[in-house]
């Protein structure tokens, strides 16, 4: 039995934004554990001294499982040591249920994953622990370089956990007290996951995972409340499974005070010195203050949480505290010139454990988050929305484009075993608020039981004719047969619909026979991304816009050779339907007021 004492300080809530104000009173008072110590040798001879030679315990053991892990694990021959380490030691002790791990590449995390599998294996008689990785490689890699060595080099463990009559095999380890470990992966999907029941589940490399079978994975854990869940990865960018969790957890980081000025230090590239001056032994190889560039030390840090209030208890972990980079003048130098040679990107990922959007992203979540003003959508579902929305909606002429999807998350499969797109209904409303700048008033996007096409159709009909709106643009590609109901509910003169082409020599041109505008898909979708990056549309606070505006950050370019031009796309987990809504809501208003060429010219063939 662990007793897992809680090594922990007042919990209160502040906005990330105080990190640079924050004085030792302060950070005392949001600490989430106490000093790190090092493993007491009463507790290690404790721990020892209660094991019979048959293997039985003596009586229970109540010891934190930094201890057990202290005795039990072994690292390169000898036993795991916490020294240097001491910001590991709340991980393992506290009795969170669910964490996460956002790490810069080669600090342990899936050491980590391993001793707390091992560890709570060999503890909890009867214990059935699940691991999955994206993929089969990883999952095989894991097994034979971490949890195997965990379980077999580990004296006390071989001799009293392991016979001839458990499982030693690759993807699924067992032990004498009736504790398994199952290890799986999931690229593409859950299904390999499906039919274990497991009270400890482990996710590890959690970026590459498919958002919408993140869910499916967890359910392994819904038979038992005692359950843990695991998490650890390296973010990417903003929209990555990764930062989309964080959002959610504790948002733990690992404060170092300054010995010269008191500062309390939030480790980021601002941390790193000049490297000149670290060659020439003018500082030593480590952090330094961002205030005063005075060194600091790490091991003196503290865990403190920016949202105690969530559920996930989250922990970042930069290569700047590891104790294995930190201090030692040669591994300094290989971090110095990852700072200076790495992309931004890539030294934020690799080496700060920070989310950053890459150059292939179109425009970047920062981008969108200063186009986000101090309103909030229309809320026409309550009778004081409606009459707040008729209000606003007189004073603008409204215009609004409807994007058409199936109500689907990405994880259906087609018969042939396809993953269908994401794709979902999204209806957008909007207006020009002064003659260069669109606000978006509202977005709706249909889910559940509203994907029926009929009720789809006839609720954007209300809302268009309750608002007195001017014009409507709809995608003709996908619907083009609920469009024609939509024309014979609002009149034809209302209704506009667009085909998107991949070549066409114009940007934009109307089809007389097919009743529709003609166009050129890459060209007219980087003349939103312009707008979008240049301030020129507006939408409500962040937080009640963020749900869309994944729409927008789940579209990537790509460069072709062979045709020579940028093309857009998205991952199929990754829905786009609110930007090429919001994109036709736009246009039908340039259309109406005469703008659609004011900022553009027409696309020529090379």
């Amino acid at each position: 039995m662990v007793d897992r004492e809680l090594v922990m300080g007042d919990k209160q809530s502040f906005d990330s934004d105080d990190e640079d104000e924050l004085g030792s009173d302060q950070v005392s008072e949001r600490d989430y554990n106490d000093h790190p110590r090092a493993v007491s040798e009463s507790t290690v001879a404790t721990v020892l001294t209660r094991v019979n030679e048959n293997g039985t315990l003596k009586q229970i053991i109540r010891a934190k499982k930094s201890d057990f892990v202290r005795n039990l694990i072994f690292l390169d021959g000898a036993k795991f040591d916490f020294t240097g380490r001491g910001y590991l030691r709340p991980l393992y002790d506290r009795p969170d249920k669910r964490i996460l791990l956002k790490t810069a590449r080669q600090v342990e995390k899936t050491t980590f994953l391993a001793n707390n599998l091992t560890a709570t294996s060999v503890v909890m008689a009867y214990n059935k622990s699940l691991y999955v990785s994206p993929s089969h490689t990883q999952t095989r890699q894991f097994s034979n370089e971490k949890l195997r060595p965990a379980i077999e080099r580990s004296p006390l463990i071989k001799k009293y956990f392991q016979d001839s009559s458990v499982s030693t095999q690759v993807f699924e380890k067992g032990f004498t007290n009736g504790s398994y470990i199952f290890l799986r992966s999931a690229f593409r999907s859950a299904d390999r996951t499906r039919g274990i029941s497991a009270r400890t589940l482990c996710l590890d490399e959690l970026q590459d995972f498919q958002t919408t079978e993140i869910p499916v994975i967890m359910e392994c854990t819904s038979h038992f409340p005692d359950a843990n869940n695991l998490m650890a990865g390296t973010p990417k960018s903003h929209d990555n499974p990764i930062e989309i969790y964080w959002q959610s957890t504790t948002q733990c980081e690992w404060l170092v005070p300054c010995g010269g000025c008191g500062k309390w230090n939030f480790l980021d590239e601002t941390n790193i010195g000049p490297t000149d001056f670290y060659v020439s032994k003018r500082l030593p190889p480590g952090p330094v203050c961002k205030k005063c560039s005075k060194p600091i030390d790490p091991t003196q840090g503290r865990w403190v949480s920016f949202y105690p209030g969530n559920m996930i208890q989250g922990y970042r972990i930069p290569q700047l505290m590891v104790p294995w980079i930190a201090g030692l003048y040669d591994q300094w130098l290989k971090l110095l010139w990852k700072r200076d040679n790495y992309p931004f990107g890539q030294f934020n990922n690799e080496v700060l454990g920070l989310s950053h959007d890459s150059a292939s992203k179109p425009i970047t979540r920062d981008e969108l988050m200063e186009n986000c003003g101090d309103y909030d959508f229309w809320n026409l579902s309550t009778p004081e929305g409606v009459a707040h929305a008729l209000k606003e909606a007189r004073k603008y002429q409204l215009t609004g484009g409807v994007d058409w999807g199936e109500g689907q998350d990405g994880s259906e499969k087609s018969p042939s075993g396809k993953i269908r797109n994401a794709s979902y209904t999204v209806f957008t409303i909007g207006a020009y608020v002064t003659q260069k700048h669109w606000r978006t008033f509202y977005a709706k996007k249909y889910e559940g039981r509203e994907t029926d096409p009929d009720f789809v159709v006839r609720d954007i009909a209300r809302i268009f004719n309750l608002l007195n709106m001017k014009l409507l643009g709809v995608d003709w590609g996908h619907g083009w047969g609920v469009n024609n109901t939509l024309v014979r509910l609002l009149g034809a003169n209302k209704v506009a619909q667009f085909q998107y082409l991949p070549k066409l020599k114009q940007r934009m041109k109307w089809d007389p026979l097919g009743y529709r505008y003609h166009l050129q898909r890459n060209f007219m979708m980087s003349e939103l991304f312009f707008d979008l990056k240049h301030g020129l549309i507006q939408f409500p606070r962040w937080k009640g816009f963020e749900p869309f505006a994944k729409d927008i950050l789940g579209i990537y370019a790509e460069y072709n050779e062979y045709r020579r031009e940028i093309k857009y796309d998205h991952r199929p987990s990754d829905p786009d339907d609110f930007f090429h809504s919001l994109h036709y809501a736009k246009l039908v208003s340039d259309i109406m007021t005469g703008k659609s060429r004011r900022y553009t010219f027409d696309a020529v063939e090379a």
